[in-house]
């Protein structure tokens, strides 16, 4: 499950950089085998066909109560339009592990893209 998700900004310009941190724990009752973390710009709470996929990271495993912290940035696409996005994490973007509950796999944090000023 992904226990929580900060972004360094909330406002940002297309073009620019967004950083971001979580946090993965296995609640399960067994070690995972390898998994793919995907993190995406969506313009709704879960990644659709109108997502863009941002970055992926692949992990070998994580064992029963295993906890790992990342951090990630990525360019927000310059065509970005203005306007409410959310940046999305989705553990198991793959759905290589079976698990009771499924839901708990992504997390997302909104944000405000904005016109770049003149300045």
């Amino acid at each position: 499950m992904i226990s929580y998700l900060s972004l360094a900004q909330s406002t940002l310009t297309a073009g620019k950089k967004v950083k971001w941190n979580f946090r993965i724990i296995n609640m399960g009752d067994l070690g995972t085998r390898r998994f793919r973390m995907e993190t995406f710009l969506s313009t709704g709470e879960n990644p659709g066909s109108a997502s863009r996929l941002l970055q992926y990271k692949d992990v070998e495993s994580l064992p029963v109560g295993g906890t790992i912290l990342f951090s990630g940035e990525a360019v927000i696409p310059r065509d970005t339009a203005p306007g409410l996005w959310y940046i999305v994490i989705k553990a198991d973007a793959r759905e290589a592990i079976r698990e009771s509950n499924e839901e708990n796999n992504y997390r997302w944090a909104r944000i405000v893209i904005v016109e770049p000023s003149d300045m």
